[in-house]
């Protein structure tokens, strides 16, 4: 039996280590992630004197973490959600800028070089008049190879954003494993007791990831936790992780995929990946970046296209046919490494009124040829052709003339636009 010193002894150091947690909580006011702790008491085994049992005071029973794990898996799912859209906002906004400046912008360039037409047409033998509208094509061309550039600029910025993104998501996820095992550990040696700093350090951690790409988290009976990304594909196992990596995956050599590394190979899950940072710059890419140079290059192919049909029509000062004014970019195929075929596809320009934004992935099975437009993965039927260089195959006002020589599995990238900004030059530079 304790006695009335004993128990007021235990009552002191009780209420001593509650105001050691009081202090604990104070000094980190300011730590990122985390937990108010609070002091649990519990009464003291009694002694049983005969005729009953008598009390030994306090004790204290636990330190609790005041934690609700639904509220913090809210804040991570609106906390992800946030950052993907902030980053497509910030990422967007680039696009907007560059393509809206009033200096470098294309409705100007334009608009100088149809006023340069006109007056090429109001007086038709002015050699001024000609050498200025020759100029201004030249500026427009330049205009064009320029918002081009910047827009491969941001291509390249954003594939180094991805990069370093997805390394601080594996650093985190080596962390959070390394935690799980010491929190298993603690708890096992502290016969159930939560380790509360150890917890809100891998729940920092977890936060972390959450910022960057949507999360969800799973708790095992021994205490780890498993982490769960895109759509289901594990990232953290107990103390295992899966590492991602940053790679070309798929048949554009200059898109980077996201992939899963495992002991079968690398997967690809780019299409599953949502949320957070991530999440932003490949919505980013797949909606404004990528459809973005495709529609510049598609303005310039139609106005070199055009403009030619016109400039063919009539007579130079010396009474010759006109000749093409602009040169007209081309098509860009990009053949598999892998294929099987010696020969290359060619791709031309039918119609420029039909052409799309699209980019597609010819492929061969052995009898067929078959074009997948990537943007939805469909099957686009050809309109009408047989695919030889006398009667090509004629889809989404483009022609397409297949390697006869292609063997089974033989794979194309066709971008008709992606390059359209670039390639854009003069063909003209004699005033006569």
């Amino acid at each position: 039996m304790a006695g009335v010193f004993g128990i007021g002894t235990r009552a002191l150091m009780a209420f001593q280590n509650a105001l050691n947690t009081t202090g604990h909580n104070i000094a980190n006011v300011n730590t990122p992630g985390y937990s108010r702790q609070r002091t649990e008491f519990a009464t003291e085994r009694p002694d049983f004197v005969g005729f009953g049992y008598l009390g030994n005071g306090v004790k204290i029973g636990d330190v609790q973490r005041l934690f609700d794990g639904f509220v913090v898996d809210r804040v991570r799912t609106g906390q992800s959600a946030y950052n993907q859209q902030q980053t497509y906002y910030e990422l967007a906004s680039q696009v907007d800028n560059l393509l809206g400046d009033p200096a470098t912008a294309l409705s100007p360039g334009l608009q100088s070089f149809f006023n340069a037409v006109q007056e090429v047409a109001n007086d038709p033998t002015s050699t001024a008049a000609r050498q200025v509208l020759i100029t201004e094509a030249d500026t427009l061309s330049s205009r064009f190879g320029q918002l081009h550039q910047g827009l491969e600029d941001g291509r390249s910025r954003i594939n180094q954003q991805l990069r370093a993104t997805v390394e601080e998501i594996n650093g985190y996820a080596t962390s959070i494993a390394r935690l799980n095992d010491d929190i298993a550990i603690a708890l096992s040696r502290g016969e159930g007791h939560a380790p509360n700093d150890l917890l809100d350090q891998r729940d920092r951690l977890v936060e972390q990831i959450s910022e960057r790409v949507a999360v969800r988290t799973v708790l095992q009976d021994d205490g780890e936790m498993n982490v769960f990304i895109g759509n289901g594909q594990n990232l953290v196992l107990g103390t295992d992780t899966n590492t991602l990596s940053v790679e070309p995956l798929g048949e554009d050599p200059d898109r980077l995929d996201i992939g899963l590394q495992s002991p079968g190979g690398t997967v690809r899950i780019t299409n599953l990946i949502t949320g957070g940072k991530l999440g932003g710059i490949l919505e980013y890419r797949d909606k404004i970046l990528g459809p973005s140079q495709n529609a510049l290059g598609r303005i310039a192919i139609g106005l070199a296209v055009s403009f030619n049909d016109q400039h063919r029509l009539g007579m130079d000062l010396d009474g010759n046919a006109g000749q093409d004014f602009f040169n007209v970019p081309q098509a860009e195929v990009i053949p598999d490494p892998g294929n099987g075929g010696p020969g290359p596809v060619l791709v031309g320009f039918d119609d420029v009124a039909q052409l799309t934004l699209d980019d597609y992935r010819l492929s061969f099975d052995g009898t067929n040829s078959v074009l997948t437009r990537l943007s939805d993965g469909q099957t686009v039927a050809f309109a009408s052709g047989s695919g030889t260089a006398v009667d090509p195959y004629i889809v989404d006002g483009i022609s397409i003339v297949t390697d006869p020589a292609a063997v089974a599995g033989d794979t194309y990238l066709i971008r008709p636009t992606r390059q359209g900004g670039s390639g854009l030059g003069v063909a003209v530079t004699d005033t006569r």
